[in-house]
């Protein structure tokens, strides 16, 4: 009567399991892609109480938006949000004419429109202005959002987008990537 124990490791990263090789999670529309409308309603900054199309609003300025599934928000979420709206706002001369919106994807956005300002009084972003996606909990589909991923940022420059990042903050993701693409882009 012997016993076998099996012993099952699990990386961090297997949430890409459904990722294409090299264990690369895809997660928003593809560089050189003109991205599609974004209306959302604006929680916090300067279009604050308003629903916009954030594409149509930005024009050929240059953007980040960082998508965050209401279900997958968390303090390390907060983190890399935090650290990523600091470093544009410290960097005024690279950074002048960049804004943020940090958009958040939910089953009800409803309560999100009046807990967003409760979260932008808790973390203080200085560039990052707060909006609800109010349609699929899964993003518009044309920007092609993996809602497994915790933190989806997307540069657009010039009405094209720049580059998409997939970043899970628990296994230690940084901004310095985003910054170096939005620098060169």
């Amino acid at each position: 009567m012997g016993r076998c124990v099996v012993l099952l490791l699990v990386s961090s990263a297997a949430w890409s399991v459904a990722a294409p090789s090299f264990g690369q999670v895809v997660s928003g529309p593809a560089a050189g892609s003109k991205p599609a409308g974004l209306k959302v309603f604006v929680a916090t900054g300067d279009l604050a109480g308003k629903s916009a199309d954030l594409v149509a609003e930005r024009g050929d300025r240059p953007t980040v938006f960082l998508f965050v599934p209401n279900a997958l928000w968390s303090r390390p979420v907060a983190r890399v949000m935090k650290a990523l709206d600091d470093q544009l706002s410290e960097d005024d001369k690279a950074f002048a004419d960049v804004s943020a919106y940090g958009v958040w994807l939910a089953e009800d956005p409803g309560p999100l429109k009046e807990h967003l300002p409760r979260v932008q009084s808790s973390v203080a972003f200085r560039k990052t202005s707060l909006c609800v996606f109010e349609g699929s909990k899964f993003g518009p589909e044309p920007w092609s959002l993996n809602d497994a991923v915790p933190l989806t940022v997307v540069l657009v420059r010039k009405g094209r987008v720049v580059k998409s990042f997939a970043l899970d903050p628990s296994d230690g993701a940084e901004t310095s990537e985003v910054l170096k693409a939005l620098r060169a882009g």
